[in-house]
């Protein structure tokens, strides 16, 4: 358990370097853009391409488990969603903002700098696989339940060329693939290229939490939430890593780390993307960002929990067993 705190402490410090800069103005007009920037367009996908590339599991990527983990995400969307949709009477453009934040992780962000160093470069190859399906999940349920809902209009070949976009558009999703089509022909990277990205990759984790952290200081405290917050907050801390854990120990044969990467991957916060969600369909966004903030102040505590779970041996791979 200690070798596991030791590598959260870290993740938690540069949340709060990057809340406090955020928070104290410390950083320039323009500068919060730009390091987010950098992390999001540069550096991760420098991470996550050389993760995948590399890497002796995209060779052969075990898409069971991947598929396992975005089916956890799904059942926890469609719980946040359902339980929503009761409360508020079947306005399906807001339970569907509230089933997104119950159910997206803030993977992109927040996940390289723990799963890499927790679990090793084969569960961050896993880690690469498994956003890429949970953004190709989350990206076509958000438009189609709003077409269901009567938000979003349109024909349906508007709506999946607008989903087929969102997918293609993300920088992350596209250096999974390139790296899987790399690690498939066995393509081998020139030195200083190679060298190039393991410099970014490096930068990759510090960077997206210090933005992560300013992300969060410019987003308002106080107001409540509502019935969004009281569904989405266990949803997203509690059910969804729950979920994905006794579905994989429920498949069994996965390796231990890729279980335990799932897990730590499934507890995070969040992911800020569900504010855009609702603010392009203009449903809940004050609810979004309520969620997205509490969301990422009560992970502190859910977060730790899991990883001393999985520090002492208490959460086994194969619980039915």
């Amino acid at each position: 358990m200690a070798d596991l705190l030791t590598i959260a402490l870290p993740f938690f410090a540069l949340l709060a370097l990057g809340y406090g800069a955020g928070r104290y103005g410390a950083i320039p007009a323009g500068g919060r853009a730009s390091i987010e920037f950098f992390a999001v367009r540069i550096a991760l996908p420098a991470l996550f391409f050389r993760l995948v590339a590399v890497t002796a599991y995209a060779d052969r990527p075990d898409w069971s488990f991947v598929l396992t983990a975005t089916f956890a995400t799904y059942c926890t969307f469609a719980l946040a969603f359902s339980f929503a949709a009761l409360v508020n009477r079947g306005h399906i453009a807001e339970a569907t903002v509230i089933g997104l934040a119950g159910s997206s992780s803030g993977i992109a962000l927040l996940a390289p700098g723990l799963v890499v160093a927790a679990f090793g470069p084969q569960a961050g190859a896993a880690m690469a696989f498994v956003f890429a399906a949970d953004l190709i999940l989350l990206a076509a349920l958000a438009p189609l339940m709003m077409m269901l809902g009567g938000t979003e209009r349109g024909d349906w070949r508007h709506v999946l060329q607008g989903i087929a976009l969102a997918i293609l558009r993300n920088p992350l999703f596209v250096a999974t693939v390139l790296g899987l089509v790399a690690a498939l022909v066995h393509l081998r990277l020139p030195g200083p290229l190679d060298r190039l990205l393991i410099v970014l990759g490096a930068a990759a984790a510090p960077a997206a939490l210090f933005a992560f952290g300013l992300d969060l200081a410019g987003r308002p405290f106080g107001g409540r939430g509502g019935y969004g917050l009281a569904i989405a907050l266990p949803a997203k801390l509690v059910v969804h890593p729950l979920i994905v854990y006794l579905l994989l120990g429920w498949i069994d044969g996965f390796p231990a780390a890729w279980i335990d990467a799932a897990l730590v991957m499934a507890a995070l916060p969040t992911a800020a993307g569900v504010i855009d969600a609702a603010r392009r369909f203009a449903a809940g966004e004050t609810t979004a960002e309520r969620i997205v903030l509490y969301s990422a102040l009560a992970a502190a505590a859910t977060l730790l929990l899991v990883l001393a779970l999985i520090g002492d041996g208490v959460l086994p791979a194969a619980p039915f067993r």
